[in-house]
């Protein structure tokens, strides 16, 4: 890896006091733009790598894969309004479709948008070879005020990092 290239693509973010280094992929809400930012970010940090554990966290709005280079792969839904459903996008653990084996490298990442942004499902598929060994269901609905979709983030843990800068 290229440490370099990283420190200049890759910001620098504290959470729960720790740093992480983060590369996002933009909100997938239609827009293809997004999905061909996924892209270039797959190529160059996803893509060769296996998926050694997946983490559903608060309530299904964060979806981690945990990459066997020790990076992270991460989808969050959309968090609408704090008063009713409206906006919010969630993969809960039932939605979250897991077939593959050991040792499956990935070969490639995609998202599939509804076709009405205003409701639906966002997918994420994650491939083997032909073989889709990873499928993520976000769902949700939104009035027009609180957003849709989900957005995804390529992060670095802090102890990761250090391995690479040593």
């Amino acid at each position: 890896m290229n440490l370099k290239r990283i420190l200049k693509e890759f910001g620098c973010y504290q959470r729960n006091k720790k740093t992480e280094w983060r590369l996002s992929a933009g909100v997938f809400t239609g827009e293809n733009e997004a999905v061909e930012y996924l892209d270039d970010i797959a190529e160059k940090y996803i893509i060769g790598q296996s998926i050694v554990d997946i983490k559903n966290e608060s309530y299904g709005e964060l979806v981690t894969f945990v990459l066997s280079n020790g990076f992270e792969l991460r989808f969050h839904s959309n968090e609408g309004c704090g008063g009713c459903g409206n906006g919010w996008y969630t993969c809960p653990p039932s939605d979250l479709i897991d077939t593959r084996e050991n040792g499956n490298v990935i070969t490639r990442v995609a998202v599939q948008d509804p076709e009405n942004a205003e409701y639906g499902t966002y997918s994420v598929f994650i491939y083997s070879l032909d073989k889709r060994i990873i499928q993520a269901d976000f769902s949700g609905e939104d009035n027009g005020y609180y957003g849709v979709g989900i957005w995804a983030e390529v992060v670095i843990p802090e102890d990761v990092m250090a391995k690479l800068c040593s």
